[in-house]
């Protein structure tokens, strides 16, 4: 008989569903499909959508069109140009669970480099919840110090460099929980040797196989708290383009790879699951949900392909790889939602978070 292995579900702090404005890539419906595949049952969705979500209508608009489609549970953040008239009002404040802020290169070009713009968000955002930063190499530091000097949360997205997991190691000894971090699977899994692939560019770029040594290890010292999928979307047509996109699938994919890992010693099962699971619902001061777990066939060998998928993009960076477990259910409040391959509950039934 094959091992069966029950485990609380998934959380993933960081994924790009593409709605509104770039729904030929990917949608709400069909990415909150490939969510529960992956045994994910609730995402936060980032605002660098069309347009870069910044107001309360925004967000409202968003959320409307979450309820009609999505699958799993789903929760936003705001987005932010650095504008001064931007006004972060307690009432949207309670419909977003943090601010993302793109301080590097990224899908949509929402870029905001400017120090004194910078340093203006930081000390405007009055909020608990925290300031997402998109800060690669050199910027992370300077994030790192407006954070301290305003005293606001920082969560630092994909973390790929050695030198930046050093850097928010040192924060984090000085300021304890407020400062946070996630690490991709694609970070973990793959290094620059396979960045020539078009299925392999984003953002941050894939690193040296010392900086993964040093995410590895930032996971097993907890200076990494979670792992986010990053899960971006995009056309097959796109991806190989003369220009392809930056940015890769991972929903489906990123369980089966860690517990790959797990299985060969470089993580064990009580770590995967807090940051999967535990440290996320901490980051974002989110409710547990009753009654909702996965179950995973483990020891069953099989191949990942792209278009046997539920992501629209029906592509993914671990093509061909062989892994060796697999979701085959996910109950959501005492329902099932996902059973071997099938998707078994209708859109607009995951709810939307405040």
């Amino acid at each position: 008989m094959n091992e069966l292995l029950r485990l609380p579900s998934l959380i993933d702090m960081h994924v790009h569903f593409r709605t509104p404005g770039q729904e030929y890539k990917g949608n709400i419906e069909s990415e909150s499909c490939a969510a529960l595949a992956g045994g994910n049952t609730t995402v936060m969705d980032m605002p660098n959508n069309i347009p870069l979500i910044t107001t309360l209508a925004h967000v409202k608009e968003k959320k409307r069109l979450a309820n009609q489609q999505t699958h799993c549970d789903i929760g936003f953040y705001l987005g932010t140009l650095g504008d001064e008239d931007q006004v972060f009002s307690p009432q949207l404040l309670d419909e977003v669970f943090g601010l993302k802020i793109y301080m590097n290169s990224t899908t949509g070009g929402y870029i905001v480099n400017d120090p004194l713009k910078i340093e203006s968000i930081f000390k405007r955002w009055e909020s608990d919840k925290p300031i997402l930063v998109h800060a690669e190499g050199n910027t992370i530091a300077f994030a790192l110090q407006m954070a301290k000097k305003y005293h606001r949360h920082i969560h630092v997205c994909h973390v790929s460099l050695a030198q930046e997991v050093k850097e928010i190691a040192q924060s984090k000894n000085k300021r304890g929980e407020v400062v946070s971090a996630e690490v991709t699977p694609h970070h973990l899994f793959e290094s620059n040797i396979a960045d020539e692939d078009d299925d392999h560019r984003m953002r941050p770029p894939l690193s040296r196989l010392l900086d993964m040594q040093m995410l590895w290890q930032g996971i097993l010292d907890g200076t990494i708290d979670c792992i986010a999928t990053d899960h971006a979307p995009h056309t097959l047509a796109e991806k190989i383009s003369e220009t392809p996109p930056h940015g890769v699938t991972g929903l489906e994919t990123t369980l089966p790879l860690l517990l790959m890992a797990e299985s060969a010693g470089y993580i064990t099962l009580q770590r995967i699951v807090e940051m999967t699971h535990d440290a996320p619902l901490r980051i974002l001061n989110v409710e547990e949900q009753y009654n909702t777990y996965i179950e995973v066939e483990r020891n069953i060998p099989w191949e990942i392909q792209g278009t046997h998928m539920h992501t629209k993009a029906k592509s993914t960076p671990f093509e061909g790889r062989t892994v060796f477990d697999r979701v085959i259910k996910t109950v959501l409040r005492g329902i099932v939602v996902f059973e071997n391959g099938r998707i078994l509950n209708q859109p607009g039934k995951g709810q939307v978070l405040s």
